[in-house]
């Protein structure tokens, strides 16, 4: 049978007993396992997943591919709408306020875009990848 460890001590991280290169990493004395005999174990399943916080994980998995889109199209486009803008004006007093216009309405074009084409040319990039 597999000892398993419940509680994580600082600085230690449940493992299920194995044995690395070096010896045993499991010292049955504390109950823990060095997270440096960890690095150079071979063979050792954990069995102790870290906490994600609750900041970590806020977006619904049905939201991801709309949260995806407007960071690309949002990225995209101020960057697509700072440049051109410098290239149709130049550096003109009030320019960065004059990018941040066309950028809104730039944006506001490209993310319902990406939204629509993005499972369109999913779907014909797919068709026409090999097989591996």
């Amino acid at each position: 049978m597999t000892p398993r460890i419940t509680a994580e001590p600082p600085g230690t991280v449940p493992v299920a007993f194995g044995r690395a290169s070096g010896g045993d990493i499991f010292n049955n004395e504390t109950g823990r396992v060095d997270l440096v005999g960890i690095a150079s174990a071979q063979g050792l399943q954990s069995v102790w997943q870290p906490k994600v916080g609750r900041l970590m994980r806020f977006i619904p998995k049905w939201c991801a591919p709309y949260v995806i889109a407007a960071l690309v199209s949002g990225g995209m486009s101020l960057a697509v709408s700072g440049f051109a803008t410098w290239r149709a004006l130049g550096l003109v007093d009030g320019f960065a306020g004059i990018w941040m216009t066309t950028w809104v309405w730039a944006w506001l074009i490209a993310f319902p875009a990406l939204v629509f084409l993005r499972p369109i040319v999913t779907r014909f990039v797919m068709a026409r990848v090999r097989g591996g």
